[in-house]
């Protein structure tokens, strides 16, 4: 991740035709189809809109579809020395095209000059951190499908260049379903990692001048393990830290509180952690965040949500995982047991597994 010496200029004068287009929602409908890990998916995504489109910089962040809180970018930017100013800016609902406003709307395309009017320093985000790095528009499609929010594609063109145009905003449009499909099959993409022993429960604390307060060494081990981009973050602090810092700040003004300050996020060894921030008791200007590996239910309910199990589908391999029998879990849903492995080998199949060994060994081996 950074920003390439000699960037690849768009010439502002050439408008993509239809056609092209076109070309590339059918591109971006057969990337939705392939079985490629995140970092892959993304990377061939922003290469196809950067074709027809054309932009400077960018970033693609993965989003938990509950919390809306997004992580984990791979990105071409300058824009990382002011990251965690920008990611407690953008988890705001009232300034002008945040992501966190853009993940609520049903029409998941945001422009930075339409919502400002043209006037870009309407945005305390673009005021205070993009102006700064000669950044000018920005567009930004939420890559979202029937099962929800998977990521969030930012694009930004300098400032010396001419806005996205419509046409730039209908394409992402017509894409955010593909572009969801796309990181939501790699989401639970099973991979080749090996995982790790689990870790213990890290620690950080931050005021709210975003200095680190104090920190216990299993939460810099836990921050490099899930800088799965490998990028020199300021003071080794990850981008999941400010985004869910700044969820909980959101919360604590309001808005959207019935969503959980809590993301789950996939490291490089395969496994998959939680971040959560709260308050501690006599500090009030010092946020205490926690990173811990994912339990089976934490990871079970995001592989269901990915795969599109029914919620009673879900509800039986919840309870085959906790250690329920055919028997058991029959007595406990009040139905038959040939409904039971009716519903268990659909979620099997949709699952991508072939037995409740391997159901259970694959969940409980990505997590705690």
């Amino acid at each position: 991740m950074g920003y390439p010496a000699h960037r690849m200029r768009f010439t502002v004068d050439v408008v993509a035709t239809e056609r092209a287009r076109n070309r590339c929602r059918e591109r971006l409908e057969l990337l939705a189809r392939s079985n490629q890990d995140t970092m892959s998916v993304r990377r061939e995504a922003v290469a196809e809109l950067k074709r027809v489109i054309g932009f400077d910089r960018w970033c693609v962040p993965l989003v938990d579809p509950d919390s809306l809180v997004s992580h984990t970018g791979v990105a071409e930017t300058d824009h990382i020395p002011a990251l965690d100013r920008l990611q407690l800016l953008d988890a705001r609902l009232g300034e002008p095209n945040t992501g966190a406003a853009i993940a609520r709307r049903r029409d998941r395309v945001g422009l930075l000059s339409a919502t400002t009017r043209g006037d870009l320093a309407r945005s305390r985000r673009w005021r205070e951190t993009l102006e700064s790095y000669g950044t000018g528009d920005e567009l930004r499609v939420v890559a979202a499908d029937e099962r929800g929010c998977w990521a969030r594609f930012d694009l930004w063109r300098d400032a010396a260049d001419p806005p996205f145009t419509v046409e730039d905003v209908q394409l992402l449009r017509d894409v955010s379903r593909s572009l969801g499909q796309s990181v939501r099959r790699a989401t639970v993409y099973p991979g080749d990692e090996v995982p790790a022993p689990p870790r213990e429960t890290g620690v950080l604390l931050v005021d709210t001048d975003r200095q680190v307060r104090a920190s216990t060494p299993a939460v810099r081990e836990w921050f490099q393990m899930l800088n799965t981009a490998r990028v020199h973050f300021k003071d080794g602090l990850p981008s999941v830290v400010w985004s869910t810092v700044g969820r909980l700040l959101a919360i604590e003004d309001g808005e959207d509180p019935q969503r959980a300050v809590q993301v789950r996020v996939r490291g490089l060894d395969g496994r998959w952690a939680v971040v959560e921030a709260g308050r501690l008791d006599g500090m009030p200007d010092v946020v205490a965040l926690t990173v811990h590996a994912a339990g089976p239910r934490q990871i079970l309910d995001l592989f269901c949500r990915a795969c599109g199990l029914t919620r009673r589908e879900h509800e039986i391999v919840a309870l085959v995982v906790d250690g329920l029998d055919t028997r058991a879990i029959a007595k406990r849903l009040s139905i038959s047991h040939y409904t039971v492995q009716e519903h268990l080998q659909s979620a099997f199949g949709k699952l991508g597994v072939s037995s409740r060994l391997d159901l259970t060994t694959r969940i409980i081996a990505q997590g705690s």
